[in-house]
Order: C-alpha cells, then sequence, then structure tokens
C-alpha cells in the first residue's frame, strides 16, 4: 500500500462486509445532491449509507508520538486536488 487512499479503500472493504454480516443494508459509493435552502450545491460521493438513514463518511488518520490522531497531510491535498478539478 502506498497511499492513504489504499488504506481507506481496505477499511471501506472491511467495514462492508463486517455490516453486512450483521445483517445491514448496505451502500457504497452512493452519489448524492447535495442542496442549501433548496437548491442544488454540489455533488457528494457518500462512502456508504447503512440502512438507508446513517451516512458513513471514512477518513483515515495518523498517529503523533503523543497519541493523538490527526487527519493525514496526503488525504487533504487529494481531497483539495479533486474538489478543484470538479469545478
Amino acid at each position: 500500500m502506498n497511499s492513504v487512499s489504499d488504506i481507506e479503500s481496505v477499511y471501506e472493504n472491511a467495514l462492508f462486509v463486517a455490516l453486512k454480516q450483521k445483517g445491514f443494508d448496505v451502500m457504497r459509493q452512493v452519489p448524492l445532491k447535495v442542496t442549501f435552502r433548496g437548491v442544488v450545491v454540489g455533488d457528494f460521493r457518500a462512502d456508504m449509507i447503512v440502512d438507508g438513514k446513517v451516512l458513513i463518511e471514512l477518513k483515515a488518520v495518523e498517529e503523533s508520538c503523543e497519541g493523538a490522531l490527526r487527519p493525514s497531510p496526503e488525504l487533504s491535498k487529494n481531497h483539495w486536488n479533486r474538489s478543484r478539478n470538479d469545478r
């Protein structure tokens, strides 16, 4: 595995298996329209929606030497680049 997105993909696969084995209805990579005050303001792809009620967005984080979790710089950069390319 070379990147945070690779790790997130593995986490998503494992969580999908675990939820399905528990009997949940799970949809993956669900495209959604985002509205604000009745106006569509963008598109979003949810990592998972469980039982049509719970939206799960997975994020990989790095652990610091103090044990605190912080967002991965690579993940933030990738999100920013994807956002910029969508314009």
